[in-house]
């Protein structure tokens, strides 16, 4: 049941849940990865993510990096490229992909193109219906949306899913029941909660942007923000939940921002009821380009 309300709400023909968003895009990769394949990977990525690509090297498996901007990927997409794993918004720093753009050249080259999709939702932007292979997602995050689960999803066609359901019963990375119950509880919700999210983000990054001690707002809700004219392009809804800033001075001064919180949790999540605060360059992002 789960698996067919999230295949509804991406658009695609059917999906598949895992035990979490990691352990659907390794399956993923053990399912379509062989020896001497190449894989375009942006250095901006979720940095687990990143070091799993690195680790299939010992395998043979072939890494092309790229800068995250649409034009250097798309410059990136060579004849000898199997797969290529984007983020519809990149974590940490929120660069938007022109994910229509990308698709587009992957398909004619033949190349299998993943977008995360963690988060943006399928609120804001479905890539299936644009040509994407798949389309995944953490549902520890926004799907579940309360903070208190693991899980992961990957949709696609009927074919590709149905090769990934053989690979993920191999593996054994399929979602436990109560997880999965979990999830469906919170995506009853999901597209009240996305819509909220992006309006309070909104209000944070204004009021972030005329702070003193703020060097620069990193959100495409901002009108003034390069990537906010994409964002408009392809998202509906809103903008993200999601606010990334620098603020002025070094890292004992981040670190004393932290120590000092009140309301808002030091935490690397995303997507539940609390707001959350985290330095990314010390938790899940080990490259910040």
């Amino acid at each position: 049941m789960l698996e067919h309300v999230i295949a509804r709400l991406e658009e695609a023909e059917d999906a598949l849940c895992f035990s979490s968003g990691m352990a659907a895009i390794s399956t993923l990769l053990l399912a379509y990865l062989r020896r001497g394949d190449k894989v375009l990977i942006p250095y901006e990525i979720y940095g687990a993510t990143l070091e799993l690509i690195q680790d299939l090297q010992k395998f043979d498996i072939k890494i092309s990096y790229t800068w995250p901007e649409t034009n250097d990927i798309l410059e990136s997409i060579e004849r000898d490229v199997k797969l290529i794993i984007i983020e519809t918004m990149t974590n940490p720093t929120l660069k938007v992909i022109d994910v229509r753009e990308v698709v587009k050249k992957s398909l004619e080259n033949n190349s299998i193109i993943i977008i995360d999709n963690t988060f943006v939702t399928p609120v804001l932007y479905q890539p299936i219906p644009d040509g994407a292979t798949f389309v995944l997602h953490s549902m520890t995050k926004y799907m579940s949306g309360h903070n208190d689960t693991v899980a992961g999803v990957i949709a696609g066609s009927s074919r590709d899913i149905r090769n990934l359901w053989n690979w993920r019963r191999k593996v054994g990375t399929i979602l436990a029941p109560f997880e999965a119950y979990l999830v469906m509880r919170g995506i009853k919700t999901l597209s009240l909660r996305v819509k909220k999210h992006c309006e309070n983000a909104k209000i944070i990054a204004e009021y972030l942007k005329e702070h003193s001690k703020i060097e620069e707002v990193l959100y495409p809700g901002l009108p003034e923000n390069k990537y906010h004219d994409i964002a408009k392009k392809l998202f509906k809804n809103g903008f993200g939940g999601v606010v990334s800033f620098k603020i002025r001075g070094s890292y004992g001064e981040v670190i004393k921002l932290l120590k000092n919180l009140k309301i808002i949790k030091p935490s690397p999540s995303l997507g539940g009821p609390e707001t959350l605060l985290t330095y990314p360059i010390v938790s899940a992002s080990k490259v910040i380009p």
